[in-house]
């Protein structure tokens, strides 16, 4: 175990309890400086020391979160827009194929995916390998490639 990535670990989650505590008394830091070390022993003893690195695959799902954030926001502010004006929204429920590639990177394509407005996961069948999505806006780019269940 390398103790410089332990020490670094542990600070990181001292301050972090300090953010969320909101306060620095003498009991907050004695109960964050606790947390923070069963924390820090805790990743250390459950995670790898050494990370494989990032994936080509992953780093270009990353790179276009931003394109896919703003393109869904947009589709949130049309979607009320046309609620506020009275006329009707095409909405519903999608499945996504999905195969995760393993645990690390199934929660990384899941919290990708949760990130953009109009896409995030409420649902998860790893049997049949699929994820269940609200889409507000069925004409939305993207709606043609995945299969829509209806209310």
């Amino acid at each position: 175990m390398d103790i410089r990535a332990w020490a670094l670990r542990w600070l990181a989650l001292l301050a972090l309890w300090l953010i969320v505590a909101g306060s620095a008394t003498a009991l907050e830091l004695l109960v964050g400086v606790v947390a923070a070390l069963v924390g820090a022993t805790v990743w250390a003893a459950v995670l790898p020391t050494r990370s494989p690195g990032p994936t080509r695959r992953g780093v270009v799902r990353w790179s276009r979160l931003p394109g896919r954030v703003l393109a869904d926001t947009w589709v949130v502010l049309s979607v009320l827009a046309r609620r506020v004006r009275g006329r009707p929204v095409d909405s519903g429920l999608r499945l996504v194929r999905f195969d995760p590639g393993g645990a690390t990177h199934g929660v990384a394509a899941v919290a990708t995916m949760s990130l953009a407005a109009n896409s995030y996961v409420v649902d998860i069948d790893v049997d049949e390998g699929v994820l269940l999505l609200p889409q507000l806006d069925r004409r939305a780019p993207g709606a043609g490639d995945v299969k829509v269940l209806r209310r």
